[in-house]
């Protein structure tokens, strides 16, 4: 069993309820999955992470056990990533953690690097996995796909990248970004040219695998982890 040495929580956030696990021992680590996903697509790498960082792997608002309770905000307004990024800011402050590491895949590295953008002292550094940053990704494509809900947040995550580009508010933690040499983001041409848009000090690389890095990959995610993050053994 992956987390069998986890502790399972329950934190309230504003308008949510979080369901997350926490282990291990060390500097602590947030992990955010990516969409269709819960804190299980981590399974791969949970042992051996708990071994060098405290470790708290969450489900975020409206995924798994985590749960959007009612409230006054718009539906859009509660699904959006600095929404999503203030209760992953609430449960480390549950735990009384005021600096961290995090690593996150696909859309929960949407909420990463904008908890990155709105709470800039909490983020200490950030990886990055199959991802684009919203100012980078075409509009118009999403919509066509995207149910009238989704998009409507999506085009609020947009909006709040492109003012944060014209405020010249940009990630200043230092920002590694991986990506599967199979998947999405090596189509393009420079996969990382849209984060430096948005971050002062990025670096990267494409990993042998598809576009799961925690589960097709775990072992060179794990080296990557150790070198970026400086873990120390415990």
């Amino acid at each position: 069993m992956p987390f069998e040495h986890y502790a399972p929580f329950r934190v309230s956030a504003e308008g949510a309820e979080i369901y997350g696990v926490k282990g291990g021992s060390g500097p602590p680590l947030l992990l955010l999955h990516g969409d269709a996903q819960t804190h299980a697509v981590w399974h791969r790498c949970a042992t051996p992470l708990a071994a060098h960082f405290t470790v708290i792997a969450t489900d975020l608002r409206g995924y798994g056990a985590s749960a959007t309770l009612r409230g006054d905000a718009s539906p859009h307004e509660k699904r959006s990533k600095r929404t999503l990024a203030a209760d992953q800011l609430a449960v480390m402050r549950h735990f009384d953690y005021e600096q961290f590491l995090v690593c996150a895949h696909d859309c929960g590295a949407h909420v990463a690097y904008r908890m990155a953008l709105d709470h800039a002292a909490a983020v200490e550094r950030l990886m990055l996995l199959d991802s684009a940053p919203a100012c980078a990704t075409d509009r118009q494509a999403q919509r066509v796909v995207a149910s009238p809900l989704a998009g409507a947040a999506d085009d609020l995550d947009f909006e709040h990248d492109r003012a944060d580009i014209e405020r010249g508010n940009r990630i200043g933690c230092p920002l590694r970004v991986l990506w599967g040499a199979r998947g999405v983001p090596e189509s393009h041409a420079e996969p990382l040219a849209g984060w430096r848009k948005l971050a002062r000090d990025v670096s990267g690389r494409a990993l042998p695998c598809g576009p799961s890095i925690p589960e097709e990959a775990p072992d060179e995610l794990m080296a990557e982890m150790l070198s970026f993050f400086e873990a120390i053994d415990s």
